[in-house]
């Protein structure tokens, strides 16, 4: 009986992790490894709008699609945003897809009892605006996310 209650006692382990620790949105960008740990999300559900936010210094990503679910999403115009700043506040260059190239958000998964939606993404951007020393283009490849609705 003593063994059955320290076997009980100790076997009990409660599970400490936070799922909120794995949250990310991460690519290769230049043929480096860029990662964004606890990226912010908006969703409004009336509007079906999911809008993805992550910062890396003084980079930040934004995308955002009329969120229906699993399947790809075609991102143009405003739908992904990646700018850099000057110590956060002032912008001092900004890149938007590039029409001529593929810019697709792939929801591989989305968990209604969690809101934990993961993905995939690739991005080819165009400068925007910046200094003429910036590259003209910037891609990000073998994109991964893992983000949770609010």
């Amino acid at each position: 009986m003593l063994a059955f209650c320290c076997m009980l006692t100790f076997s009990c382990k409660k599970d400490s992790h936070n799922p909120a620790d794995d949250l990310f949105i991460g690519a290769n960008k230049k043929g480096t490894n860029w990662l964004v740990k606890y990226p912010g999300t908006i969703y409004t559900p009336n509007k079906d709008t999911l809008l993805m936010h992550g910062t890396k210094g003084d980079e930040q990503i934004t995308l955002k699609i009329p969120f229906h679910g699993v399947g790809t999403y075609q991102l143009k115009g405003d739908q992904a945003i990646y700018y850099t700043t000057a110590g956060g506040s002032a912008i001092t260059s900004q890149y938007q897809p590039d029409t001529t190239k593929t810019n697709t958000l792939t929801v591989t998964s989305f968990y209604v009892s969690t809101g934990i939606v993961k993905g995939n993404f690739e991005l080819n951007l165009k400068k925007i605006t910046g200094a003429p020393t910036l590259d003209n283009a910037l891609s990000f490849t073998n994109g991964k996310l893992w983000i949770e609705l609010p």
